[in-house]
């Protein structure tokens, strides 16, 4: 099976003079307090830029859907965690649009096999002894969005990388 399209969602922020605060607000703290946020989404078999969007710096990615207009049924959307937001998965699965993400940690995930128990991640991957796997599952809580999980287990060396990194990401901005 073919995709129609194959989306690349992303964004980047850029720090501009306190003066423009008032046309983009940043998110303050140790952030700038004036900030442009680029939305981008580019087609990659088409090799088309479908939108570009400059907004307020201090607008979560997972609240961007200006995007949903543009993706035609029967592709696929990638988008990083940011963009996570279930809601937006109802509207592009009613739409026929396939998405791929990294899971959240604080969304419950079900087995089709056991819809009423949410899965404990941690032991079930723990559990996981082939390098590639999919599974039917429903994601959320409240209303079971049906999905198709797969899982792949990482070399040894980069899974003790990542383990380290927040560890190490924490040291290196103190």
């Amino acid at each position: 099976q073919h995709f129609t399209e194959v989306y690349l969602m992303d964004s980047t922020s850029v720090a501009l003079p306190a003066t423009l605060q008032g046309l983009f607000p940043g998110s303050g703290g140790n952030a700038s307090t004036a900030m442009l946020k680029i939305q981008l989404l580019f087609g990659l078999l088409s090799g088309a830029l479908h939108k570009l969007d400059l907004v307020a710096g201090n607008l979560p990615d997972s609240g961007y859907l200006e995007h949903i207009p543009h993706l035609l049924p029967g592709s696929l959307l990638i988008q990083d965690l940011g963009y996570f937001n279930l809601d937006l998965f109802h509207t592009l699965a009613d739409r026929a649009i396939f998405f791929l993400t990294r899971w959240r940690q604080d969304v419950k995930v079900y087995l089709n096999s056991d819809p009423q128990h949410a899965l404990d991640m941690l032991t079930f991957l723990a559990d996981q002894h082939s390098t590639v796997a999919a599974y039917q599952v429903q994601v959320g809580q409240q209303m079971h969005l049906s999905c198709r999980m797969v899982v792949v287990r990482l070399p040894q060396e980069v899974a003790e990388q990542r383990r380290r990194y927040p560890h190490d990401h924490h040291q290196h901005h103190q």
